[in-house]
């Protein structure tokens, strides 16, 4: 995962939308690739269980490929974020990509959580999203390869 963003503001968004900037890293193609994600304010969901409900196919990647993706919540945006200041929480975006390596046949997976610091009025417009840097955010085992 290289970088994220919001389609558009999370106060204009009827479904939150994050693009992902994707790239395959290793030696051999990745198959099957497929990702799912979730928002959610104060922190990531800690149970790790995603929301496969949003998964989305990717289709293949060959070795060094890029790729920007959309991922699109399920869930209404009904715009009830909290006042920007420096105590208020933080809006956090995260998920997982799986793939399978064409070599090995075994599937494998990244996590990724971005957050949106709520500090200004202005950061309720902002589309651009920094990386999490507190929190760890690890999801569980995905699907099975041919589900």
């Amino acid at each position: 995962m290289e970088n994220a963003e919001l389609v558009e503001p999370i106060t204009d968004a009827s479904f939150i939308t994050v693009r992902l900037r994707l790239k395959n890293l290793g030696q051999t193609a990745a198959d099957d690739v497929y990702g799912e994600m979730d928002y959610d304010l104060g922190m990531p969901d800690p149970t790790g269980k995603g929301n496969a409900a949003t998964e989305r196919n990717f289709g293949s990647m060959g070795p060094g490929m890029e790729r920007i993706v959309s991922i699109q919540s399920n869930r209404r945006n009904y715009r009830k974020w909290p006042v920007p200041s420096p105590r208020a929480d933080s809006v956090y975006f995260f998920g997982t990509i799986w793939f399978i390596d064409d070599t090995t046949r075994q599937q494998h997976k990244e996590d990724w959580c971005y957050e949106l610091r709520l500090l200004k009025d202005a950061d309720l417009k902002r589309t651009d999203l920094d990386p999490c840097n507190i929190l760890t955010y690890t999801s569980k085992e995905g699907r099975q390869p041919g589900e």
